[in-house]
């Protein structure tokens, strides 16, 4: 047993160790630098809490602006809401590269910078509130998220000097969008229009001489809206089309050698791996579990055992470096641990200490891979069901390897 008590102290110091040595980097000499930031995968509490750390860690290194280079398919718009706000409290500008892809959350991200520029193949929009698994929302549920979502689109948009039409058509699929191209002299410009204010917004530009030429369908009724980045260009979402971070880092006044790349430290690497993969999450703590239960049916302490805890020691400690868990549930789950083994070994029969012990164990489990108590929505009240059945089945499972 000393030996595993060992081996986990050892894992935790050098893990601690190597991550406050990762935490001091970037140690290049202070310079004026632009800050380039990769933002990929979900867009969930633990992208939030390493966009912190590594915009913290430019900054000491003497970054005074920030490229937020963005490929993702969305996530939580709570932890989205959470960037944002750390994003306009910054004194330094931070403009977004959408690389790939910024849809739903990653296309609020966006617009919580100060400027869009998009690569040539990108796509961005589609900001439709939807739940895990192909869950349908009630009709209530839907006009409300519905309604917050795009309100929160139409106000980065004005900030920014973007479409609000546009943007409110990337939530509001029962929206319908037309472009009009008026003509007033020799200039031309293009607007998008909202159906129901299509009448009263031609009357408007003919009564200001402006000439309507074309009127084009843009959004028909039942779809959201995702923009190509030429269409963006047209349609008056972003600010311009880049070929590459280097280049948008040369167009802002930099040279590539000023570019300073902030990555992800290990432990990120880690925590998102392991802690946003329900079916290794479920691998581990069942291995885990009947790898100690071999343990307890064999004399003496050996491989089994070691293995056991290390499974489930990198299961919780995978949640706890995504900051999932907290002290609190690891607690829990130590406490649970402890009740149970006094019900088998110490106590005869079975009765409050194992009932309670079985009780923290599994509120510690579940706590432990959601970043809420109670869920304060429907998409977190999905994300609590798949914490249960991945903690549940794990149980099952573990009792038929028992068996």
């Amino acid at each position: 047993m000393r030996k595993v008590t060992r081996l986990v102290v050892v894992l935790l110091v050098g893990g601690l160790a190597v991550g406050y040595a990762e935490e001091k980097e970037p140690t290049s000499e202070k310079r004026s630098k632009i800050a380039l930031i990769e933002l990929n995968g979900t867009v969930d509490e633990l992208m939030f809490t390493s966009l912190k750390r590594r915009v913290k860690a430019a900054k000491r290194a003497g970054a005074e602006k920030f490229i937020l280079s963005l490929t993702t398919y969305g996530g939580y718009l709570q932890n989205a809401d959470k960037i944002i706000d750390f994003i306009g409290g910054q004194k330094e500008e931070i403009v977004s590269y959408v690389k790939e892809r910024a849809l739903s959350a990653g296309t609020l991200v966006a617009l919580g910078c100060s400027r869009i520029y998009l690569s040539p193949e990108s796509i961005i929009g589609d900001c439709g509130p939807i739940l895990p698994g192909g869950v349908v929302m009630s009709e209530d549920e839907k006009a409300k998220a519905v309604s917050y979502v795009a309100e929160r689109l139409r106000q980065l948009a004005r900030k920014g000097g973007y479409s609000e039409a546009v943007a409110v058509a990337m939530a509001d699929s029962e929206l319908v969008l037309y472009s009009l191209t008026i003509t007033k002299d020799s200039e031309e410009r293009l607007v998008v229009v909202e159906e129901e204010r299509l009448k009263e917004e031609i009357e408007r530009w003919e009564g200001e001489g402006w000439a309507v030429v074309s009127q084009t369908l843009v959004k028909e009724k039942g779809r959201f809206l995702t923009l190509t980045a030429p269409q963006a260009v047209k349609f008056n979402f972003c600010s311009g089309v880049v070929e590459s971070e280097e280049r948008l880092a040369e167009m802002l006044g930099y040279h590539s050698s000023a570019i300073l790349r902030v990555e992800l430290n290990w432990w990120e690497k880690f925590a998102w791996y392991i802690s946003s993969s329900p079916p290794i999450l479920f691998l581990l703590l069942t291995l885990g579990g009947i790898l100690l239960y071999l343990e307890l049916k064999t004399p003496g302490f050996g491989l089994p055992g070691t293995l056991g805890i290390i499974f489930l020691f990198v299961a919780l400690f995978s949640a706890y470096l995504g900051h999932l868990a907290s002290v609190i549930e690891i607690m829990m789950i130590l406490a649970g641990v402890i009740l149970i083994l006094l019900e088998i070994f110490v106590i005869p029969g079975f009765g409050l200490p194992g009932i309670a012990g079985i009780l923290l164990l599994l509120s510690g489990l579940i706590l432990a891979f959601q970043e809420f108590t109670f869920p304060r929505s429907v998409f977190e009240v999905e994300v609590l069901k798949t914490n249960f059945a991945v903690v549940f089945g794990s149980i099952v499972v573990l009792g038929i390897g028992i068996a």
